[in-house]
């Protein structure tokens, strides 16, 4: 492996190189308005390959994504209700060594999705939206196979494949007041996610000849994700208005009762603005 870094350098070459190929395929199909009713059915096709010259990362895989929607929309005076189902279908193949011997498992996955939401404009300033919805992910390449040396996260991480699909259960709900002087948004959520693939911390650094790396393994628990979303915009005088952004967010694991590793932090912003007369 020194040898061939050095020779690396020596030529100006990249370590490790991914070229992946991706061709989509969409069709939509807006059926008849009512006066009151809207909808759409539509279909899509996703195929996908990837190569890679270097040394070993993530593997060589083919994938084929289908999927089948339809969304509803019927409104009400003040109201409009929405709703949506949608069914995927996904292939995979990878094709990596390991122990000499070529290696090319196949897996599918499949699951259905759906929601319902709710939008109520009770006056011209005021807008108020609720959401219930299930929602799915496969696990990808990287979450399944990768073994080596992240350099983007400075990280040695180690796939796991027995790893299945996500399941998630939103429930999310957003208050907009959108006034002269003041435009304020707060959205609370939360989020239960059955099978949720995180990246758990090894006790140890892995040691390789680039030197010592802390390591991840990829594996999965059921976890809750709930918070709120914080948008204020105040126009204190003239052209001149102060802005707060804030993000809150707890992130538990259910199956260990504690709390989730490597996510995002609680976070606050405040900001003063102030907007030109436009040049023509």
């Amino acid at each position: 492996n020194i040898i061939y870094n050095y020779f690396l350098a020596i030529l100006n070459l990249s370590e490790l190189q991914f070229e992946i190929t991706t061709h989509i395929t969409e069709l939509n199909w807006e059926h008849f308005k009512h006066k009151k009713l809207s909808g759409e059915i539509g279909a899509s096709y996703m195929n996908q390959g990837n190569t890679y010259e270097g040394r070993f990362f993530i593997p060589n895989y083919r994938s084929n994504t289908i999927g089948l929607y339809a969304i509803e929309k019927y409104t009400l005076d003040n109201l409009t209700f929405e709703g949506g189902v949608r069914f995927d279908y996904r292939q995979l193949q990878s094709f990596f060594y390991k122990n000499d011997i070529l290696m090319s498992p196949e897996k599918e996955f499949h699951n259905f999705s759906g929601s319902l939401g709710l939008t109520s404009n009770f006056k011209e300033d005021f807008t108020f939206k609720f959401n219930v919805a299930t929602a799915w992910r496969s696990p990808s390449v990287n979450e399944l196979y990768s073994y080596g040396v992240h350099h983007g996260a400075a990280s040695f991480e180690t796939g796991n494949e027995n790893l299945i699909s996500e399941n998630a259960y939103n429930v999310s709900s957003s208050l907009v007041i959108d006034k002269k002087k003041i435009q304020l948004e707060i959205s609370p959520y939360a989020n239960y996610i059955k099978n949720f693939i995180y990246q758990k911390p090894t006790l140890k650094p892995v040691l390789t000849i680039r030197g010592a790396f802390p390591g991840f393994e990829y594996t999965q628990t059921d976890a809750l994700l709930y918070g709120t979303d914080f948008y204020l915009k105040w126009n204190v005088v003239g052209k001149l208005s102060v802005v707060n952004k804030t993000a809150l967010l707890r992130s538990l694991n259910i199956t260990k009762n504690e709390y989730l590793v490597q996510m995002t932090s609680n976070r606050s912003s405040i900001s003063l603005e102030y907007h030109f007369n436009s040049c023509k």
